[in-house]
């Protein structure tokens, strides 16, 4: 376990914004993309869901390794705790893409891949682009986090742009239910942690109005602005972007017309 740990905590050069790191990851992102759309746009439900579990299987195995590389001792034991586990909005795809690839029923099924297309995939573009919020001086910790954020965005905009998911405003409703549910269950962890163990208290969801830990681009509007404003803002905004992509993924265009415009 010793070497492993060791593997795990290597440690490498951050990946700073728009250099020919950040670059190469944003362009494997696009090709990835682009072969989904093209090879997988009309593949069943069945091989759907079964894509999604697996890649919702890797989330959670890759979580494990992280969270056993930050948290175990010398010795390699890792006495393995709830509170390692992070609730953030961009960990809930860990726990969540697997569960949503075994929904029985396809109604429901369509609402967690509304989330996923939406919400998900706005908070893994934004990670990706704004990589100082994801970059670490560990490497696995690095790749871990691009990965994710970068599957988070590949994943839901292919199922925008192939059209993998019912446009119904209910489907929508459904998803923005999920995002304000786990905004309440991160609220409550707030109070929570933070009244048990003030000096230990995390800002799950980054809207916790005891403690400040968001990242440093989000900081100035955080303290220019009163925390009752920021939250709605920050529940508000984060829904109109997931609207404003579920609406821009409905459009549908003709082909042919568009192929006779060109021609004239």
């Amino acid at each position: 376990m010793n070497n492993l740990l060791d593997f795990l905590n290597t440690t490498s050069e951050r990946i700073t914004m728009f250099s020919l790191e950040h670059l190469a990851w944003l362009s494997l992102y696009l090709i990835v993309l682009i072969f989904l759309i093209v090879k997988c746009r009309n593949i069943s439900d069945f091989k759907l869901r079964v894509i999604i579990f697996i890649l919702g299987t890797i989330f959670f195995i890759l979580e494990l390794l992280k969270n056993y590389s930050r948290h175990a001792d010398d010795s390699g034991h890792w006495d393995m705790k709830i509170e390692h586990f992070q609730f953030q909005f961009c960990s809930m795809p860990v726990y969540l893409t697997a569960i949503i690839a075994l929904l029985p029923k396809k109604k429901i099924f369509n609402i967690g891949l509304t989330f996923l297309a939406t919400y998900c995939m706005i908070a893994g573009l934004f990670s990706v682009i704004l990589c100082d919020t994801i970059s670490s001086t560990i490497a696995f910790i690095q790749w871990h986090s691009f990965f994710l954020h970068g599957a988070m965005f590949v994943l839901g905009a292919y199922l925008l742009i192939a059209k993998r998911i019912d446009f119904k405003l209910s489907s929508f409703i459904g998803a923005a239910s999920i995002f304000l549910i786990l905004a309440g269950c991160a609220s409550i962890l707030n109070v929570l942690t933070y009244h048990y163990s003030p000096d230990e208290a995390t800002d799950f969801f980054y809207i916790s109005p005891f403690v400040m830990k968001t990242p440093d681009i989000i900081n100035p509007l955080r303290e220019a602005v009163p925390y009752p404003i920021y939250l709605l803002g920050y529940l508000f905004g984060f829904t109109g972007l997931a609207f404003g992509c579920f609406k821009l993924g409905s459009i549908k265009f003709n082909r042919k017309r568009l192929s006779t415009d060109t021609i004239r």
